[in-house]
């Protein structure tokens, strides 16, 4: 009797044995590295992923269908774009994005306006120290702009500040121009993940912005394409700094001191990831605020604005590392036909025609 009951003993200490093994298999196939939840949240992660593809695909086509300036959100949209309407990108607050029928992407820049008000008065452009404008350049004889040195200068420049008053707004390229291929010719873009377009001159001198260089490219951005409501240019000083005081609405982006979300050899925090050298529009999410990505780091970006005998960048390249420098209000003067300064490209801005 008593050996029997050993045996029942040894079978049940058997038996639980087993059955831990087996749970601990379970287990492992339901939460280890490869197993059923992991598998089961990155089958999520990628049908989020393609889902978000197809409706930027479909803002694309609803774009090539848009002939006409329309309204969404109290925000004009040009023809020829089409709201991403994708979570996130969707309201003024964050960040509204629209996409054009080839892809681009662009974020509205409110402007705060009411009847009879003008942009350049209300909103001149500024220095910024401790993260606001602090010194008013519009009155100032060393950053000047509209320089009126090349032909039609000045007649554009208004142009844009008029588009402003009557849409109270502009868009700003939601990335760095990067370089497609379009009919043999090479063009600007502003697309994720592709190569930004670096050590690229201003123009051919501070008269002449010749066929190559920032000023041409952004201006010739849609110059093969029909029924664009926009007109586009490189950005204006005036337009960064209205960018700039957008962008600081949010606590979490410091205009004046910008390492916590800019592509520096100084950065730190999240934003160190992927820091300290050249990377494709859009690397990083640590690097964007309301939803414009780089605006603070990786290349410095030519403006209209200009300083004695150099046009003004913007922003700082992935090589900072002084304070003074990782600011998204950095001005950087630089004689304009430099086409091999590392770090330097360019940002598309659009106003309303």
């Amino acid at each position: 009797m008593s050996n029997r009951k050993g045996i029942t003993l040894i079978a049940l200490i058997i038996t639980i044995i087993i059955l831990l093994i087996l749970a601990g298999v379970t287990v492992n196939i339901v939460v280890g590295d490869n197993g059923v939840l992991q598998n089961a949240m990155e089958a999520k992660e990628k049908h989020e992923i393609a889902s978000e593809k197809e409706k930027r695909g479909l803002a694309a086509s609803a774009a090539a269908g848009n002939l006409e300036n329309t309204k969404y959100k109290g925000v004009t949209i040009p023809a020829g774009f089409a709201p991403s309407q994708i979570e996130g990108e969707d309201t003024i607050e964050e960040g509204l994005v629209v996409i054009d029928k080839f892809g681009n992407e662009f974020v509205w820049i409110p402007v705060d306006l009411d009847e009879g008000e003008d942009f350049e008065t209300k909103y001149p452009r500024t220095l910024f120290e401790n993260n606001s404008p602090s010194t008013d350049l519009s009155d100032n004889s060393s950053f000047v702009e509209p320089y009126g040195l090349y032909e039609n200068e000045n007649d554009e420049y208004r142009a844009m500040i008029e588009s402003v008053n009557k849409y109270k707004g502009f868009y700003i390229a939601r990335y760095e121009a990067g370089k497609e291929e379009k009919n043999n010719t090479i063009v600007a873009v502003s697309k994720k993940d592709v190569e930004v377009w670096n050590n690229i001159a201003w123009g051919t001198s501070m008269r002449e912005i010749g066929t190559e260089g920032a000023v041409y490219q952004a201006k010739n951005m849609y110059s093969q394409a029909d029924n664009i409501g926009v007109v586009s240019t490189l950005v204006y000083g005036i337009q960064w700094d209205m960018i700039l005081r957008y962008v600081k609405e949010n606590e979490k982006y410091n205009v004046t001191d910008s390492k916590l979300w800019g592509n520096f050899v100084g950065a730190v925090g999240d934003a160190e990831t992927f820091c300290g050298v050249i990377q494709t529009s859009g690397k990083s999410e640590f690097w964007k605020a309301k939803n414009i990505y780089d605006l603070a780091g990786n290349v410095q970006e030519w403006t209209m604005e200009g300083k004695g005998a150099s046009r003004v960048r913007r922003g700082a390249t992935y090589v900072a590392d002084d304070l003074d420098e990782m600011a998204a209000s950095y001005r950087s003067p630089l004689y304009p036909e430099t086409n091999n300064k590392a770090g330097t490209g360019f940002r598309v801005a659009l106003y309303i025609k």
